[in-house]
This record gives structure tokens, sequence and C-alpha cells, in this order.
């Protein structure tokens, strides 16, 4: 498969996995984009050898659904293209590994920078910083609140003594004794960080976890699939696992705004620098408001990511406007 084809459809088809992996309220809305991108996706397969069209049947067979409609009228669930797209689209050549992580070795800053990781994967996917989630603070001491606006939520909070995560589902129980006394062996110094969580989300925990600066460490155990383990698992694993593994631990995004998301929360773990024009524009769709791009600026700006052109840029492309000549 030819590089300039391959790049080609991998930007059509990120178009349709924002239509797949959106919430019900907001599929309507990426609709235009997916009746857009099918037919472009399809024009590029026709360049490709037949037996490079066929390992991409299943997806163009989407395709041709949206473009005739069917898609539409007859209420087809998009969410599986997500999947499909990561199995059909070959992975990035010559992605560099991520050092292995896992609860029992990952540092407090190294969940902090996980944290961080999962808000730039929604904002490269197009959200803004309010709902479904919502990051202040800095490296040092911040906060972190989600919710997937259906069943399950999750925050984390850190500050110079460590970091504390709680995940819950919403038939779970709210704790009489509080967080605190749910997870085992929190040490004094972090307590604070578990009442901090519950001004922001109640006494609510299924499952969470503690680890300390100085590499202490412990967590409550779930009991099945829908208590929230999966978010709390990625917080200790490394970025690659997190966003494309499974599961996925709530984030569903293309694999380029996923290595987008990846690079710059590395970047801002290596002490931050400027956001290039390329990765501006990745940033930035045709609904982002100049409003939420100001938000979005001083958020990374707390974090150590520089947006210089900010203030001129087009809100359309994330590129600054052209000079007239």
């Amino acid at each position: 498969m030819a590089a300039s084809t391959l790049e080609e459809i991998r930007e059509h088809a990120e178009s349709l996995r924002r239509w797949g992996t959106n919430n019900l309220s907001h599929q309507s809305h990426y609709a235009p984009y997916a009746r857009q991108a099918a037919p472009k996706l399809l024009d590029a397969a026709r360049r490709l050898a037949p037996d490079e069209r066929l390992a991409l049947s299943e997806l163009l067979g989407w395709c041709d659904a949206i473009v005739a409609g069917w898609v539409f009228e007859h209420g087809f669930d998009p969410s599986e293209l997500s999947e499909l797209i990561d199995e059909v689209l070959p992975p990035l050549a010559e992605a560099e590994p991520d050092p292995p992580s896992s609860f029992e070795t990952a540092t407090a800053e190294h969940a902090v920078g996980m944290t961080v990781l999962h808000a730039l994967s929604l904002l490269t996917a197009g959200f803004s910083n309010t709902d479904p989630f919502r990051l202040s603070g800095t490296l040092k001491r911040g906060s972190y609140a989600f919710s997937d606006q259906s069943e399950s939520n999750f925050a984390v909070c850190w500050d110079k003594s460590g970091v504390v995560a709680v995940a819950f589902h919403k038939y779970g129980e709210r704790l009489d004794g509080g967080i605190a006394t749910a997870l085992p062996g929190l040490p004094t110094e972090l307590a604070p960080l578990a009442a901090r969580i519950a001004t922001m989300m109640g006494e609510w925990c299924t499952v969470g976890l503690w680890i300390t600066r100085d590499g202490r460490r412990g967590r409550l155990q779930g009991h099945g699939e829908d208590d929230g383990s999966s978010y709390l698992e990625a917080l200790t694993s490394t970025p690659r696992e997190a966003l494309f593994g499974r599961p996925r631990g709530g984030l569903e995004f293309a694999r380029e705004r996923g290595e987008l998301a990846r690079s710059l929360a590395l970047r801002i773990l290596s002490g931050g620098g400027a956001i290039s024009d390329e990765e501006s524009s990745q940033l930035v769709d045709g609904t982002t408001t100049p409003a939420d791009l100001r938000k979005t600026a001083t958020l990374l700006r707390s974090f150590g990511l520089r947006w210089p052109e900010v203030s001129t840029m087009d809100s359309r492309t994330g590129r600054p406007p052209r000079k007239r000549r």
C-alpha cells in the first residue's frame, strides 16, 4: 500500500471514527463528516491492489452503506467502526516502544502523566475542557474528573505527596466511611487528596489506587468488568497500551490523534515546549470556537505547552491566517 494512499485513507477514516465513537447525542452532529469522508475513502481505495482492497472490504462496505444512506435510514450502530479501523488499517510504521509499566512499577509522576494523557486524548478528539472531563492545576498539584456521561466515572488528585485515583460505576454504593477508609493502607499524607476527590464527585468508590512520591502504593480491587478498573489500569500502564490496547480505559480515538496526545503528554513530562503548526492543525477542527481555543491554550500552558499563535489562529484550520500580499 503506497504511503500517500494509506495516509489519505487514514485521514478519511478519522472522520468516520469521530462519527462512530461519539455517543448518540453527538453522532448526528458528526454525521456530515462521515457522509463527506466515505466517498473520498472509497475513491482512494480504488488505487489499491486487489489484495489490499480485500483486506479493507468490511470498512469499504461501511462506506458504501454510508454513501447509500442505509446506515442513517435504518439506525445502524456505528460504534464498532473504531475497532474495525484499528484492525484493518496497518499500525504506524517505526513506532518507538514505550518503556514497560504496571501498577507494581509505576511512579506517582507516571500516573499523573497518564492522567494528563487521558485529558489530551479527549482534547485531540475535539472535546473542550468542560464535560465530559475537567483537568486543572499543574504537574505538581492538580485534579482530573471524567464521566462517560452514561455509567462510569473516575477522578484523580495529586500533590507533592503523591496521587490518589478512584473510579465508580453508577450502580456502585455510596461509602459510609468515605473514600479514605475504603483505600487499603492509605497514608495520612494522602488523606487530603481523597477528601478533595470526595468534594468533586462525592463519597463513591468501587475501585481505587494510591501511590506516594517515594514509591509506596496500594489499591482497592474491583469486582467486575463495569467497576471502572480499566480507567485505573490505564493510569499505570504504558501510553500506547492505554490508547490502543484492550481495554482502553475510555480512550476510543483514532491512532493518529492518539499518537498526538501521547507526544504532547511526553513533552509535558519532559519539561514542556511549543506546539507546532502541524500539531495545531490536528488539535483543531471546524467545530472549535475561538473561546474554546483560548481556554485550551490556557490549560495547556499551565502544564508547560505553549500555543504561540492561538490569539490569531483560524479556528477552522488551527493555523495562523494567511498574510495578504
